[in-house]
């Protein structure tokens, strides 16, 4: 078995991020990974590698003991996004070597793939939208930062690497849904570029935060497309709070939500997609 527990938005000292630490703790099976979301510390990000967040933020809200593999979110990039890079060489379980990187898990009759994506490059309006809703003098660091993006290359690398894994299970990490039901709702932009090549190469597996929200879904696809944003913050105290849990065996998949007793409250089963006929043939 190769297991994960991944949770967004998670960067915020609140019971709920307490609640979602004793869940981690609690969790009866062994984990290979923690996969961090995004919006790794509010609101503004790190300045650097000595910044003080690094301590009760994350090491001492979690005590991480397996490696935590993490992507940038949007609230990431407000100040030193490089310094959450950078902290891969300082920690013994922070894991980012890259804005977008991969990383392959596997045993004797199972291997899972998981492609981190940097979705702040791959979607500049969302991202716009999100730098300027912080504070409007961000207008010109905005326009720093997007000159820097290269979203082409970046889609050009997960498209090289989805064709090539040799992987049982394919997974995509990114902090941006591409679809939700939550208060940001589906991204065009992802439904544009970065969807035709999760269809295309059959990924089992699209995971994001940013939504403040549990929630998945397929929409008639081959792809589950799951949101786990609950890690410190929830859209409204109605809405079911937790972590999400991967559980990858050889023949099949078991995914679903954790409570903060870390019993899972919510459960699927899902067979590898290249193990099946394609579920849409286009038509000739």
């Amino acid at each position: 078995m190769i297991s994960f527990l991944a949770l967004g938005d998670w960067g915020e000292t609140t019971s709920l991020q307490e609640s979602n630490a004793r869940s981690i703790q609690s969790y009866e099976f062994k984990v290979d990974a923690v996969l961090a979301l995004g919006d790794n510390f509010y609101d503004h990000g790190v300045e650097s590698v000595s910044d003080p967040q690094w301590k009760t933020t994350y090491e001492e809200a979690f005590r991480p003991v397996c490696p935590w593999l993490a992507v940038l979110g949007n609230h990431d990039y407000l100040l030193n996004p490089q310094a959450q890079i950078d902290y891969t060489a300082v920690s013994n379980t922070w894991t980012m070597p890259a804005r977008y990187y991969d990383k392959v898990f596997s045993n004797d009759q199972n291997s899972v793939h998981l492609f981190f994506l940097d979705t702040f490059e791959l979607s500049e309006r969302e991202s716009r939208v999100n730098t300027l809703a912080m504070n409007h003098e961000n207008l010109h660091q905005w326009y720093q930062m997007a000159s820097h993006f290269h979203p082409d290359k970046q889609l050009q690398w997960l498209e090289h690497g989805l064709q090539n894994s040799k992987a049982t299970w394919k997974m995509v990490i990114g902090h941006y849904p591409i679809f939700s039901p939550g208060p940001h709702g589906n991204n065009l932009e992802l439904i544009r570029t970065l969807l035709p090549l999760l269809q295309q190469h059959r990924v089992d597996v699209y995971l994001a935060g940013h939504d403040h929200i549990l929630s998945h879904q397929n929409y008639g696809l081959e792809t589950q497309f799951i949101l786990s944003g609950t890690g410190s913050r929830v859209a409204h105290p109605s809405l079911p709070t937790g972590i999400a849990y991967f559980r990858f065996f050889y023949q099949f998949l078991e995914f679903g939500f954790l409570d903060t007793q870390g019993k899972p409250f919510y459960t699927r089963i899902l067979v590898p997609n290249s193990r099946h006929p394609l579920l849409l043939q286009s038509s000739s």
